[in-house]
């Protein structure tokens, strides 16, 4: 594992600006009226290239985006609140060279470059009710609903910040090479806080807190629903470490995007490393459909396969808390839910806050090998034949070569496969829907031999 996170840091340009290297912004104060400036600090980035924003001693607002060009530094004042217009549908920060995959595969080039981001509090919902802001009122990119939305990037830093009550993603990244997310704080948050997606790599995510949120503290999406993102590819080579919160889930969403005139994409999860994470109930190591087909029967978006996740470590996690379900009361089966073609999976210092005769009450596994179901009947509870499949139940997965070291329930150290890991075989419901769910033929398997246990 060491021998990986070198080379994953050796990939990241880490670089430090302070506000001294900046401009101060409030000499284009004449920029700015009733407290709007996104004017003033988009000329003065425009002039100088590094601006510093200081504590104005009130809120500012912004009636479009802050936009961030190659080689751009924006140092806010950590106790500084920048929020959004009453009627602003736009994401706070976007850069100048986005584009959209959401039709064929995206490179990177003609990318920005040196984008570096730190401070402040971003707060898009203190007097707005848009809950999704996207990147442009005239073209929106399909998939887009964030506060920070930044794809096409290499060389991108986004540090010390405070994401303060929102339903959009607090940093949706994509497609960029060599970024560093650190440092940062979510506060009443409601959707992802750094949701990325592919194709995406050599990137450090560390030092994240958030309590109570309503969705993945860390979301990996390499494939993705798709209104949830713009770009669709392989994330490879990321270090995430330090992430803390009471009560919260980790996604790692890989598949095969299908577009309807280009060639498929594949969207692994490879060459990456999670280490020392407190708070989090289940790590969901699964290919998902989206929701909407769950009751839209005409809406298709799901991935062409299960996916690969293949060469990943996990070090130093520990469960305080073990949920059967989580958000919606959506079924958890594993504290690592796996439905996925996985192979090279590592666990190391895995600690559970339970006794293992306590949890194996509870009928989860550490490590759970196969498809989930779940009957979808939040829009019509009454109306049993407007019920449909969250989940995808007949598919088939596998896992090989997974390896356990140091994994203990409440300090009793386990030393038995049997008593880590589990496969998962689905059958379908016969007394459905007098009972849920439907349920499938789908069923995990993995490969005993290739296991090891120390």
């Amino acid at each position: 594992m060491e021998n990986l996170k070198k080379e994953i840091f050796d990939g990241v340009k880490i670089v430090t600006y302070t506000k001294n290297d900046c401009v101060d912004v409030t000499k284009y104060a004449h920029l700015a009226e009733n407290d709007i400036w996104d004017k003033a600090i988009n000329t003065a980035l425009q002039e100088n290239k590094r601006v510093y924003i200081p504590d104005m001693g009130k809120e500012i607002f912004l009636d479009s985006s802050i936009v961030m060009d190659d080689d751009y530094v924006l140092i806010v004042e950590k106790n500084q609140v920048i929020t959004v217009t009453e009627t602003n549908t736009l994401c706070m920060v976007i850069n100048s060279r986005a584009k959209t995959g959401a039709f064929h595969t995206v490179d990177r080039t003609d990318c920005n470059k040196n984008i570096y981001i730190e401070g402040g509090i971003w707060s898009p919902n203190r007097h707005s009710k848009v809950h999704h802001l996207t990147n442009s009122n005239e073209n929106p990119f399909k998939g887009v609903f964030a506060v920070m939305f930044l794809t096409n990037i290499e060389n991108l830093t986004v540090r010390n910040c405070v994401y303060e009550g929102s339903e959009s993603y607090a940093t949706q990244v994509s497609n960029v090479k060599g970024f560093l997310i650190e440092n940062i704080k979510y506060i009443d948050y409601k959707k992802d806080g750094v949701h990325l997606n592919g194709p995406s790599e050599y990137g450090i995510i560390r030092n994240l807190e958030g309590e109570n949120m309503l969705d993945d503290l860390v979301a990996f999406n390499a494939w993705d629903w798709d209104l949830s993102a713009t770009t669709f590819g392989t994330l490879d080579h990321i270090f995430v470490e330090n992430v803390k919160s009471n009560n919260n889930e980790i996604r790692l969403l890989p598949g095969r995007k299908t577009y309807e005139n280009a060639p498929s994409n594949d969207c692994d999860i490879t060459n990456c490393i999670f280490k020392d994470i407190t708070g989090v109930y289940t790590f969901k190591m699964y290919c998902q459909k989206n929701w909407r087909e769950a009751f839209m029967p005409d809406y298709v978006d799901h991935s062409e396969t299960v996916g690969n996740i293949d060469n990943v470590y996990f070090e130093n996690i520990c469960f305080d808390k073990v949920r059967a379900d989580g958000f919606s009361s959506i079924p958890v089966n594993g504290l690592f839910d796996c439905c996925s073609y996985s192979s090279n999976i590592h666990f190391n210092n895995i600690s559970i806050n339970m006794d293992k005769a306590e949890f194996d009450k509870t009928g989860l596994k550490l490590f759970s090998v196969g498809p989930l179901t779940y009957t979808w009947k939040n829009h019509y509870p009454d109306e049993p034949e407007k019920w449909g499949e969250l989940f995808e139940p007949d598919r088939i997965c596998e896992a090989q070569n997974i390896t356990f070291k140091n994994i203990t329930f409440r300090g009793e150290k386990m030393t038995s496969l049997d008593d880590v890991m589990g496969e998962i075989h689905l059958s379908v419901n016969p007394d459905y829907p007098n009972t849920t769910p439907r349920g499938g033929t789908g069923y995990g398997t993995i490969i005993k031999e290739s296991c090891s246990i120390e």
